[in-house]
């Protein structure tokens, strides 16, 4: 999505400098789009690392009243 909305602004740049008369250097909107993906790609590896782990240890039994009121409810 990131990628698609970049390409379309470079193009539409691209656009404009022709428009204007003005002289398009590649190497100007290849270094933009590196710049713009670089933040959604650290993203996008970090990810694994930045959300919360589930925990694999199954819950206590319950104690006090309500280990009681489980019982009585038997």
């Amino acid at each position: 999505m990131v990628l698609a909305a970049a390409l379309t602004g470079e193009w539409l740049d691209h656009q404009m400098e022709l428009l204007q008369g003005g002289v398009c250097d590649p190497a100007e909107h290849w270094h933009d789009l590196r710049n713009t993906m670089a933040a959604p790609l650290v993203l996008a590896l970090a990810l694994p690392w930045l959300r919360p782990r589930r925990s694999k240890t199954v819950s206590p039994e319950p104690s006090g009243e309500d280990a009681e009121r489980r019982l009585e409810q038997a």
